[in-house]
């Protein structure tokens, strides 16, 4: 009981994080560059607990945990998006090509095509030192891998505005920027 108090409390308390909403950041149009929204949908159960890593050209910017994104404003041009795990499984590596285009806003989702299809049934398990642990029997996923999806602004926009905003390595993307002509 002692631990699903600590858990409840901790829960609440990443609630209350200092990460702005979509509405105040305040973004506004890109005007002499593009913006690049890069996130990871509400809806995608899997993964919960993994937050891999972004790559944009080589340059790690920031890791997207579930129900998180990051904005990146670029320069017009073409770009290679990596995402990388550091599980040994490896289910979150990926990689895409996207071109951006000046005065625009992009929106791309990542998919873990690898979804629970039946939750199974989950049974408490005690050890001998009184902590319970949840153990779940029968569950089952779909095979499949990570994808990128270009969505469109309005299905980008309304998706990021349920999600939580992840800061990039400013000096990072900086080095991007300054790599291109």
């Amino acid at each position: 009981m002692r631990y699903l108090v600590i858990a409840s409390m901790l829960s609440m308390l990443t609630g209350c994080g200092t990460t702005p909403s979509f509405e105040h950041l305040n973004v506004g149009s890109p005007t002499d560059g593009a913006h690049l929204y890069v996130f990871r949908p509400k809806i995608d159960g899997s993964g919960q607990l993994t937050t891999p890593q972004l790559l944009v050209d080589g340059v790690r910017v920031a890791g997207l945990g579930r129900e998180q994104f990051t904005i990146l404003s670029l320069a017009p041009g073409r770009y290679t998006l990596k995402l990388e795990d550091r599980a040994p499984s490896g289910h979150w590596n990926a990689t895409a090509e996207i071109e951006l285009a000046s005065g625009r806003s992009h929106f791309v989702a990542i998919w873990n095509q690898a979804q629970i299809t039946n939750p199974g049934t989950t049974l408490p398990l005690q050890l001998p030192s009184g902590v319970v642990l949840p153990i779940t029997l029968g569950a089952t996923r779909s095979a499949g891998r990570v994808v990128f999806e270009v969505a469109a602004e309005d299905v980008g926009r309304d998706a990021v505005s349920q999600l939580r905003y992840v800061h990039p390595d400013a000096h990072r993307v900086e080095s991007i920027r300054a790599s291109r002509p």
